[in-house]
């Protein structure tokens, strides 16, 4: 195929544990027009989005970071459907919903599921979602199982926890497998003896640029890291027209797949800037302001690494940063709404998150038209990503951020 190949694979994975101390449909015709409350929807996800990256950038300034604020929220989502009392309140101001109910919620979320998903050409967008319990401690309710099945199309499966851990490893892991097309062959090495229930979602894009990069274009090149040193970088090369943005704070272009509807930006700050002490929610606000308001289509030289990187966190810290810090107290959170357990109380024991992401000109082999031509008066702008830069791929029609990170050096697998 000739085209240009990239690859997310994001799951996250939300846990409750035991501490010893009727679902509206879509169609409803009383429910509100699902379209406006998936506006709505993605409005709060890219608050989150935003303060998720924020945050995740404090934990780890100096290192590739790759996240799906989406795959993120989605797990969140389920989650907050067991939620209760200060727990829900507290999940509500973090994800940004605005004290949205849990039906429209659920509503909006399978709208806009069904929105990211209808794709065309190469590009494929697969959301997957499930719910795994120990059948001995706790019985999900019918209340909290339905809308998972009907809204989030989660597979709903019971096992023997506490007897059958390695069966139940394998239960889970197999199905991380299958559903990241065995890009993460696994998401958990064993399970801790309080852990009762696991809530998932994976994530898997795959996308051809509709404009790909010729691989003899490809050379090595100077990439200058944070700390000031220089490495050598594969690098692609390409001479076209492109929606792109530059003034004195930065310099940013969008790369478009097959399918419009989705699209690649890529940021890169001023020469004097450390990215992670520059990128903040007031930035990145500012930064998609720029992007959609004052960026022009015109001819550019993009000069763009080439790199392959897996990447995880844990993501405790964070989200009680961003205000849910009772979901994870085993004393005063609340997911009554989940069902009844054999004993103890249930809270978020940890909540994971990893990804692999790979961008290259795979399969473009001379297919793309590049551009060699010299300006009458003028060279075109030149924008080299040859220093730590911002990347988010974005569905344009609803707004929706899927994807975001800061590449720190190209050259780090993890």
């Amino acid at each position: 195929m000739n085209s240009t190949k990239l690859l997310f694979v994001l799951l996250l994975v939300g846990l409750f544990a035991c501490s010893k101390e009727e679902p509206l449909q879509i169609t409803d015709p009383d429910h509100p027009n699902p379209n406006v409350q998936t506006a709505a929807l993605s409005s709060s996800m890219t608050d989150f989005s935003q303060d998720l990256l924020e945050k995740v950038l404090e934990e780890e300034p100096d290192e590739n970071v790759v996240i799906s604020p989406l795959s993120v929220a989605a797990a969140l989502y389920m989650t907050y459907n067991g939620a209760n009392g200060s727990t829900r309140s507290a999940m509500s101001q973090t994800l940004a919903l605005n004290d949205m109910t849990v039906d429209t919620l659920n509503a909006a979320y399978e709208a806009l599921s069904h929105l990211l998903q209808s794709t065309s050409g190469n590009t494929e967008l697969h959301l997957a979602n499930a719910v795994f319990w120990d059948e001995n401690r706790i019985t999900p309710s019918a209340d909290f199982l339905n809308p998972m099945e009907a809204h989030y199309q989660a597979e709903t499966v019971a096992a023997d926890f506490e007897n059958n851990p390695t069966e139940v490893l394998t239960i889970i892991n197999d199905w991380v497998n299958d559903k990241t097309e065995g890009r993460i062959e696994k998401i958990l090495e064993e399970l801790n003896p309080e852990e009762v229930m696991f809530l998932v979602n994976a994530l898997y894009f795959t996308g051809d640029w509709a404009q790909p990069f010729a691989a003899e274009s490809t050379t090595d090149r100077d990439f200058i890291l944070s700390n000031g040193n220089t490495i050598q970088v594969p690098t692609m090369f390409q001479d076209d027209e492109f929606l792109f943005f530059q003034d004195e704070a930065f310099s940013a272009v969008e790369l478009d797949f097959d399918d419009t509807d989705y699209a690649m930006q890529f940021v890169l700050p001023s020469a004097e800037q450390n990215i992670s002490e520059w990128l903040n929610q007031e930035r990145l606000i500012s930064i998609n302001q720029s992007l959609s308001d004052q960026a022009t289509v015109g001819r550019v030289m993009v000069l763009l690494p080439k790199f392959e990187i897996n990447y995880k966190i844990q993501l405790n810290e964070v989200l009680q940063s961003l205000g849910m810090e009772v979901a994870f107290d085993p004393g005063s959170a609340d997911f009554s709404n989940l069902g009844s357990l054999a004993y103890g109380n249930a809270y978020l024991s940890r909540v994971e998150h990893k990804t692999f992401l790979k961008i290259d000109e795979k399969g473009a082999e001379g297919a793309a038209v590049t551009s060699v031509g010299i300006g009458v008066t003028s060279a075109p702008p030149t924008i080299h990503f040859n220093r730590p830069f911002l990347i988010q791929l974005l569905h344009k029609p609803s707004g929706t951020t899927v994807f975001a990170g800061v590449i720190q050096d190209p050259m780090a697998t993890n």
